[in-house]
């Protein structure tokens, strides 16, 4: 195994979640309809720092997900 694949190099830090917001939902080609699914994403992203009172430069890494897009149908993970 590469050694980049093997144990971090560090030592593993505290996950926090400290808020949980969702992009609105509008009509197919609606008033969201020029904004990309980023533009949403960029965002909710602001919006959830600015909430928790969190510097942007503080996070290290940020996972979230995209479970539905117009006119992709339903998610099929559900």
């Amino acid at each position: 195994m590469p050694s980049s694949l093997s144990a971090p190099s560090r030592a593993t830090r505290r996950v926090v979640i400290t808020h949980a917001l969702r992009t609105p939902i509008g009509r197919y080609l609606g008033s969201f309809a020029d904004l990309s699914a980023a533009d949403l994403g960029a965002s909710i992203v602001k919006s959830v720092l600015a909430r928790a009172g969190v510097e942007a430069t503080a996070v290290d890494e940020l996972v979230f997900g995209n479970a539905r897009q117009a006119g992709g149908g339903p998610n099929p993970a559900r």
